[in-house]
């Protein structure tokens, strides 16, 4: 008599609420950043109070919405839809940083490495058509640098202090003070791997002696899609770290520098142009 072989159902793992609002896996984010999902504050921006407020836990996600870790000072910004980030969503994840920079008036913005280039490019540009002023910053730009854990705390060291001691220079000659008791710093990136290139920054910090005699804050995408490690998990991003698309590659002492391609220039007007669109439509 043959025994049957008892069958086997499988069932599907079910996404939590929170992979649902925000495409972000629970187990892969605590794990990755250090952080906890219970740390996270769901924040909306509301036009008619000018400010973040805060969202109920339950309630489905809104537009314009951030999850926010306080101790951090960081703002974590999910696609608007799951899957391959595309130019023109760019635009649409700018808007909170946008309003997250009017809310914490930064001193200094640095966009990150080569994978923040574009998305910091969208928020500089959204800023522009929002504000219809120049950044809030000492010297009214943005700024760039590679501030990678492959290189060492000598190099990114350097390189921020060559940012801040620029902006500091160019805000004395048109006598500008900075916005607070202490220099208020803004770093944009790409992608929430880890907490590694947070814990780099601020060591840097500390090694030019700007800790704690500093504010940092931290603008991200968050989501699958936002993920461009080279990780097992999903890459999503088309641009994925190539400086021919970018526009964009630093120095081995992490200096910037332009790679003018025909890619560059044409995701620039893609970039600029969805801007508009966007604009057009509110």
């Amino acid at each position: 008599m043959i025994e049957r072989i008892p069958e086997f159902n499988h069932q599907p793992r079910q996404e939590s609420f929170f992979e649902k609002q925000f495409f972000l896996n629970k187990i892969y984010f605590e794990r990755n950043t250090g952080l906890y999902v219970d740390e996270l504050t769901r924040m909306a921006y509301s036009s008619q109070e000018n400010r973040f407020i805060a969202v109920p836990q339950t309630e489905q996600r809104r537009s314009l919405e951030v999850l926010f870790h306080s101790e951090s000072s960081t703002i974590f910004v999910p696609p608007p839809t799951p899957g391959t980030i595309t130019i023109k969503d760019l635009p649409v994840m700018a808007v909170p940083v946008v309003k997250f920079i009017d809310t914490t008036q930064p001193d200094v913005v640095v966009g990150c490495d080569r994978g923040a280039r574009i998305y910091a490019l969208a928020v500089h540009s959204m800023w522009g058509k929002i504000q219809e002023q120049r950044l809030l910053t000492l010297d009214g730009k943005m700024h760039f640098a590679r501030l990678s854990t492959s290189l060492g705390l000598d190099v990114t060291s350097e390189a921020l202090f060559r940012i801040i001691k620029a902006s500091t220079v160019e805000a004395d000659c048109q006598g500008k003070r900075i916005n607070s008791k202490w220099l208020r710093v803004m770093f944009i990136d790409d992608l929430i791997a880890s907490g590694a290139t947070r814990d780099q920054i601020m060591s840097s910090l500390q090694e030019i002696d700007l800790l704690p005699k500093v504010d940092v804050s931290f603008a991200v995408m968050c989501g699958s899609g936002a993920d461009v490690t080279g990780s097992s998990r999903k890459v999503s991003i088309p641009w994925h770290d190539n400086p021919e698309v970018i526009g964009v590659n630093y120095t081995s002492d992490g200096q910037p520098f332009a790679v003018r391609t025909a890619e560059a220039r044409n995701v620039r007007r893609q970039l600029y142009q969805a801007t508009r669109e966007l604009i057009a439509t509110k």
